[in-house]
């Protein structure tokens, strides 16, 4: 069981790094001359990210405890229904991982949805068609075992 927890816990560290440099805009300088590439767009987990997302709605709280400690606190722009965290209480709700509120993500609008279990067909497709990208990260999605 701890091994588990652990080896979940490393798998979402993984794809928060991953996160980390494509909410940051992560640009490098190449060697003969002063212009910045964008690293977009970006495949993360069989979505493409053609730009920075500027708002992200998180459905599980270690994921918007992670955003937060990384410093992307600005993006959020939508919380699960019972998240724990403090300071977060002027944020909507947007459902939980295992019962989204689609109508309530769709209205709040965001570039982007991080959840950690994948959503059911039906609700991806309704999300998809309001133009919002959803990110799973979960160690059933990662290909790591």
């Amino acid at each position: 069981m701890y091994k588990i927890i652990l080896k979940q816990q490393i798998v979402l560290f993984g794809f928060l790094l991953i996160l980390c440099a494509v909410l940051s805009g992560c640009t490098y300088q190449e060697q003969s001359s002063e212009q910045k590439a964008s690293p977009f767009p970006v495949v993360i987990n069989h979505i493409t990210l053609y730009g920075e997302p500027e708002s992200v709605v998180s459905l599980a709280d270690p994921i918007t405890e992670a955003l937060q400690s990384l410093g992307f606190s600005d993006k959020l722009a939508g919380i699960n229904t019972d998240c724990e965290l403090e300071g977060l209480d002027e944020l909507p709700a947007a459902g939980t991982a295992e019962q989204p509120d689609i109508t309530a993500i769709l209205e709040i609008g965001p570039d982007l949805l991080i959840t950690n279990i994948p959503l059911p067909t039906g609700n991806m497709e309704k999300l998809s068609e309001g133009g919002v990208k959803v990110l799973v990260l979960s160690e059933d999605e990662s290909g790591y075992e």
